[in-house]
């Protein structure tokens, strides 16, 4: 056809043939492509609540842990947790404070700023505890496995409720929610 060169390939933009203009006809219309309206957002209440679906329970990239079942259903001691924190986060004890990774009771940080209790280090440590619950853990500087993790993270995660004062407790079961 008139679109190829003698080689058989198409011609490139600058070789082809230019339409020659008829000023006697109108320019030609546009063609309009109308595209199908998705019916994606639900219009009352009801159609919201319909298309929501339920969450898991867990992240969706957290690997299935084996653990016994009496291993999941307890809060590790706070002896344990102190443990972790220690290795794999850095925190300190220093004298009777439980401090956060570089802190020094009573010392400026980098910037000249006093460290202050109740945020860099605390006298006991269920504040620590609560405080890590309200602001969660800093970047961990050391590994530590997943089922660490998880137990630490429960621990930070049951600061606050009231039946833990004695340890270990059983933690409600996820049927039970």
């Amino acid at each position: 056809p008139e679109h190829q060169s003698a080689s058989g390939k198409p011609p490139l933009p600058h070789q082809r043939k230019r339409k020659k203009l008829n000023l006697d006809e109108p320019p030609p219309v546009p063609k309009l492509i109308k595209r199908e309206k998705k019916n994606s957002s639900p219009k009352t209440t009801k159609d919201r609540r319909q298309k929501i679906e339920p969450k898991p329970l867990l992240a969706p990239n957290t690997p299935d842990v084996s653990l016994p079942p009496e291993e999941m259903s307890t809060v590790i001691l706070s002896s344990e947790a102190w443990d972790l924190l220690t290795r794999a986060f850095k925190f300190s004890k220093e004298g009777d404070k439980y401090c956060f990774p570089s802190v020094k009771p009573g010392k400026t940080d980098i910037e000249g700023r006093e460290f202050v209790e109740g945020r860099d280090y605390f006298s006991e440590l269920s504040e620590l505890r609560r405080h890590l619950c309200a602001y969660g853990l800093p970047p961990a500087l050391e590994m530590m496995t997943e089922i660490e993790g998880i137990k630490l993270s429960a621990w930070v995660r049951y600061a606050n409720v009231a039946c833990l004062k004695r340890e270990p407790a059983a933690l409600p079961s996820l049927t039970s929610l």
